[in-house]
């Protein structure tokens, strides 16, 4: 989701709500929230469960399919959305989904489509299975959402999904709502008899119309945790959500959108950054440019003053004693050296001609020898390890292909820059 005021509509027991930071309004369609946006909906004719197929895993969806509609839980077409599924050896396999008649699901996808802007789609499942993934919990627990007279309920663990459905009551009458939370006290249980597992923690989420919370006694066996709650405000009237909370720990990779709407979406999130970013490249560049811009005229001063003290040589050797011609020829013999090795300003053009864009040098450290010169590098490179690995090969290739032999090279990596050293000798002819 991204960072700053939050938009979406959430669309829960046939009302669709606008979010606009902590701002929440009733709305009759997606396009009243203006901008980029997610939009979670339960789906309303559609269900969630967990089932075990006797299929290979890769087409756990279709067989899922054919039996909802075998068994008559869908008289029409049926889109299978698939939240998790994994193989359990054999031709069996466990998989999580939300299932919805193919009409409403196109329906949504459709009203997602046709807006301005960006949508993101998220069944209600797939928003409580991405909690359960930022909980990553070692051992199984239990995600209950209670809105209106339903209690959305899903067990699993960082591995596995255990169980997905919706529980329901007559009305929300705080005799009914507490009926409701006995069905999913027993459900739990029974979740665990039928896996042999002991859920240890259930974690509550709210909506605006939530009723009370269940009267369960907190035991070391069981503890009841309630999310953070977000503040919003509906009609004048402040309310305390933690479904606001569990959207924000979304990702939209969880998301049942496109992969190009999921592509424009963070494209548009993250152009400011971008431009932030290669701002700061150019200047970065720019000022790369100016430093070694002094660097070559320092050279070029040196290099002048060796001409200046070769044209004195030229003198006729009458005007010179002995003395004058030793130096003379010592100096000569420097200055043959200079012309045959590479100059530094020869230097720093190879080293930055080699350079990828996103690779600075911060240190250049040559040592001009008799026969070789010898360099030490020191530079940082600021991008992820996969892209920041190919540009350190590249620059090593470059550096080759100029006549630099590699003698030591390191590479330390972190998760956004890497820092290399570099040791290398050119030969002198």
């Amino acid at each position: 989701m991204p960072a700053g005021p939050r938009k979406g509509v959430i669309d829960l027991d046939g009302v669709a709500y606008g979010l606009s930071g902590d701002k929440l309004a009733y709305v009759r369609g997606l396009d009243e929230i203006k901008g980029d946006k997610y939009y979670v909906t339960d789906l309303q004719e559609g269900l969630a469960r967990v089932m075990t197929i006797e299929s290979p895993v890769k087409y756990a969806d279709l067989m899922v399919r054919k039996q909802l509609q075998d068994t008559g839980e869908f008289n029409e077409p049926v889109t299978v959305v698939t939240h998790w599924k994994k193989a359990k050896g054999g031709n069996t396999s466990e998989i999580f989904f939300t299932a919805a008649p193919a009409r409403l699901y196109n329906r949504v996808q459709d009203q997602a489509g046709q807006d301005e802007n960006n949508v993101l789609v998220f069944p209600l499942f797939a928003v409580l299975h991405g909690l359960l993934r930022r909980l990553r919990p070692a051992d199984p627990v239990a995600v209950a959402f209670q809105h209106g007279r339903y209690v959305d309920l899903l067990i699993g663990s960082r591995e596995r999904v255990y169980y997905a459905n919706r529980c329901v009551a007559f009305d929300a009458s705080p005799e009914q709502i507490t009926f409701l939370w006995e069905t999913v006290k027993n459900e739990i249980n029974s979740v665990e008899a039928d896996h042999q597992i002991t859920v240890a923690r259930v974690y509550l989420l709210n909506w605006v119309d939530s009723g009370a919370p269940p009267e369960w006694p907190d035991s070391p066996e069981r503890r009841i945790l309630t999310l953070e709650e977000s503040p919003v405000v509906l009609d004048g009237q402040t309310h305390f959500t933690s479904l606001v909370t569990a959207l924000k720990m979304q990702s939209g990779r969880w998301s049942i959108s496109s992969f190009r709407e999921k592509l424009s979406y963070y494209a548009r999130r993250y152009a400011a950054a971008a431009n932030v970013f290669f701002l700061l490249a150019a200047l970065a560049l720019f000022g790369g440019y100016v430093h070694y811009g002094r660097q070559a005229d320092l050279i070029q001063k040196d290099l002048n003053a060796f001409e200046q003290r070769l044209a004195r040589v030229r003198q006729p050797a009458a005007e010179t004693d002995a003395q004058d011609f030793q130096a003379t020829a010592a100096f000569i013999k420097e200055l043959d050296y200079c012309r045959r090795a590479p100059s530094f300003r020869q230097v720093v053009e190879d080293m930055s001609g080699a350079l990828p864009v996103d690779m600075r040098l911060d240190v250049i450290k040559a040592d001009f020898g008799a026969r070789e010169v010898g360099l030490e590098l020191f530079g940082r490179i600021e991008t992820p390890f996969d892209t920041a690995y190919q540009g350190y090969q590249s620059l090593l290739d470059a550096l080759k292909s100029k006549g630099y032999a590699i003698k030591e090279n390191r590479l330390t990596t972190e998760i956004t820059s890497s820092r290399f050293l570099l040791k290398l000798t050119r030969g002198i002819k």
